[in-house]
């Protein structure tokens, strides 16, 4: 097997600008709640942060920059390439948030034909699209992974490409069992 893509220059300067589109998308995703509206400090409340918070959008920017990284030569073959659990973990994050995105416009689209109002958009703004944006995301990363290792298809590159994409996926892992488990955690925590 040929040895994996150093690290480049050009490598830093997606890194650099998936750091500059993380700070981008979290200062449009945090807007300020409108109303009288009460913001808890309990472990939901962190949960809730974990994953549609500012880790989110760090993550999703990550997703981006990788997958043309991973693009460029020299690279392995395609089906190569559509082996490794950190390509797969960052094409997931990205089909999966436009996914959510455009189903989100069309039931938008079906609201507004309806005449019915969307009380959720106009309370809480940006946050609102963001977190139908990447609610998805950590069930598509299980899915996908799940769907690699039980098709016999799992073959991890030793390149940091598709480290930094695993790293990526295990993130979303954590975002999908903290929220599968966060009831029975919150009844073990002493504070509420």
């Amino acid at each position: 097997m040929p040895s994996p893509r150093s690290f480049t220059l050009s490598d830093m300067m997606g890194l650099v600008a998936a750091t500059a589109l993380g700070f981008a998308l979290e200062r449009w995703r945090d807007t300020p709640p409108q109303g009288n509206q009460t913001l808890s400090v309990g472990i939901g409340h962190w949960l809730h942060l974990f994953e549609i918070g500012w880790p989110s959008c760090f993550a999703v920017a990550l997703a981006l920059v990788l997958i043309p990284l991973r693009w460029r030569k020299p690279r392995p073959s395609v089906s190569r390439i559509l082996r490794q659990p950190g390509t797969v973990a960052s094409l997931a994050t990205v089909g999966s948030m436009i996914a959510c995105l455009v189903t989100t416009r069309i039931g938008e689209t079906i609201t507004k034909a309806a005449n019915q109002p969307t009380p959720s958009k106009v309370v809480f703004g940006n946050s609102w699209y963001w977190s139908k944006a990447v609610g998805g995301i950590s069930m598509s990363v299980t899915g996908v992974w799940i769907a690699l290792a039980l098709g016999g298809r799992w073959s991890p590159e030793r390149s940091w490409l598709d480290r930094t994409g695993r790293a990526l996926g295990i993130y979303w892992l954590l975002v999908y069992f903290m929220n599968l488990f966060w009831g029975v955690i919150e009844l073990w925590l002493p504070y509420k």
